[in-house]
């Protein structure tokens, strides 16, 4: 869920900005900002959120995440300056970077190698066809 939700915010923002640029008077120059401040505060929380994971619990560091990412949307959602929009799109890739790690180390905990061994390799493979 964790990478579907990350890929999906990438995907679907990149498709709506020309309505972002026209609703939130971003100008032209400046509109990479909404992709870029995700980008760059999800990489840079990618390691921090792996850490406070293995300090504090990987499910618990994972609902942060999600509960911060969500918090962050819905204020995006009501955003109407450029530099508000910018702001929390930061801050929904800070969540993101959060859960990313946790959900990677959730899986692994939960099919350890062993006797589990191919069902953790399917869940954690890319399918190829």
């Amino acid at each position: 869920m964790a990478q579907c939700l990350d890929i999906i915010n990438v995907s679907s923002v990149t498709i709506i900005l020309p309505n972002v640029m026209h609703d939130v008077g971003y100008k032209i120059d400046k509109l990479q900002w909404v992709t870029s401040a995700y980008a760059l505060a999800y990489g840079a929380f990618l390691l921090l959120g792996g850490r406070l994971g293995d300090l504090y619990g990987h499910r618990n560091i994972y609902i942060l995440g999600v509960f911060w990412f969500s918090v962050w949307s819905i204020v995006n959602g009501f955003a109407k300056t450029p530099v508000m929009v910018s702001v929390a799109r930061a801050m929904q890739g800070m969540g993101a970077g959060f859960t990313v790690p946790s959900a990677l180390a959730i899986l692994t905990t939960t099919y350890p190698v062993g006797r589990s061994g191919p069902r953790r390799s399917s869940s954690l493979a890319e399918r190829r066809r």
